[in-house]
């Protein structure tokens, strides 16, 4: 998708593949660290290649109290995962890199339900992170509403954690 898109050449891709798999680092540091990519290039084509969807933390900036509850703090630090959203049998967690089969089977195992992952920049992941579990989110509660995935409701934050 890099490629195809025009952002980096076949041979700096393959370079790069080569410099990640010699220092043992992810494809994405690499491309990062080599000017090769912009955060917006790597997630336009991982969100592509992964089939999962970006969730722009910025405008949804509270997640579900029952998913806060499926994966403990400690683990969402250090796996930069963070669940925002509970279905009747998943948990909808925003990562860093939903590529990485490990991760998932470890988010299941403490969430006891299907993760289905989404990305998000990493920046506003770990910061998000922290606000979600100390509870210093404020004003609005944005909801997706199941039956119609593109409609978000706000709604007054007093009702936060009466769900």
């Amino acid at each position: 998708m890099l490629v195809e898109s025009g952002n980096i050449s076949e041979e700096q891709l393959m370079k790069a593949i080569m410099t990640s798999e010699r220092k043992g680092y992810r494809l994405r540091d690499v491309l990062y660290e080599e000017n090769l990519a912009s955060p917006y290039a790597w997630l336009t084509a991982l969100t592509f290649i992964a089939r999962v969807p970006f969730i722009d933390l910025a405008v949804w900036p509270i997640p579900e109290t029952e998913a806060l509850y499926t994966i403990p703090k400690y683990v969402a630090l250090r796996l930069k995962a963070l669940p925002v959203l509970t279905g009747k049998d998943y948990v909808r967690v925003v990562m860093d890199d939903p590529t990485v089969p490990d991760v998932i089977a470890e988010l299941e195992m403490h969430a006891s339900r299907k993760i289905r992952p989404a990305i998000s920049y990493v920046q506003d992941l770990s910061t998000a992170i922290r606000h979600a579990y100390n509870g210093r989110w404020k004003e609005y509660k944005w909801r997706l509403i199941f039956e119609d995935p593109y409609t978000i409701h706000k709604t007054d934050s007093t009702s936060f954690g009466r769900n």
